[in-house]
């Protein structure tokens, strides 16, 4: 089963959006979360990729990023933490 990010992802959805996805977590396997749909957001999107990747790991799982913008990219590199999501073998 795979995850996605809504189209808007701004502090005012951040805690209903990583509510809604760590209960879709499965545990003990590698989750696709797929962020193709994700036009509009700010740093609270990375926030919520760092809960989601760090509530994966509680569950014995992982995170697999899809299809991250390169506008995401780019955020995740200015706040270093492009490493830590593993942005590197996001496919976009």
């Amino acid at each position: 089963m795979s995850l996605s990010f809504p189209q808007r992802l701004q502090s005012d959805q951040a805690r209903e959006v990583l509510d809604r996805l760590t209960r879709e977590l499965v545990p003990a396997q590698t989750q696709a979360v797929s962020l193709a749909e994700l036009q509009t957001f700010d740093s609270s999107a990375l926030a919520v990729m760092l809960a989601l990747q760090r509530s994966a790991k509680a569950l014995a799982g992982q995170v697999a990023w899809r299809d991250v913008p390169p506008r995401m990219q780019t955020l995740a590199q200015l706040y270093g933490v492009d490493a830590l999501l593993g942005m590197g073998q996001a496919s976009s």
